[in-house]
């Protein structure tokens, strides 16, 4: 399992079945301010400490996320399995 550290210096575990979407991005993941790589979100979803995408419902989001998905050759039954994974990202339960 892999965990971060969120802003209350808690242990997170990031959801197994998202982070194969953040091995397959081309910038590797998202990045804080200044640029420090952020595991927890994808290049797509997060740059530079903000969200891409900020009004973004996470209904929205998984459409989105499947297009990305399929563009990277996941297999249509992998990439709704993933995209059942967003509604349960700490963006949308907070």
């Amino acid at each position: 399992m892999l965990y971060l550290e969120n802003i209350n210096h808690e242990k997170e575990q990031i959801l197994p079945e998202l982070r194969h979407v953040t091995k397959k991005d081309p910038n590797n993941d998202g990045t804080y301010v200044g640029g420090n790589r952020d595991e927890k979100y994808c290049s797509y979803c997060n740059q530079q400490g903000a969200f891409t995408q900020p009004v973004f419902t996470f209904v929205e989001m998984q459409a989105f996320c499947k297009e990305k998905m399929k563009d990277m050759g996941f297999p249509g039954f992998l990439v709704g399995l993933f995209a059942k994974g967003i509604p349960k990202l700490e963006r949308w339960n907070t």
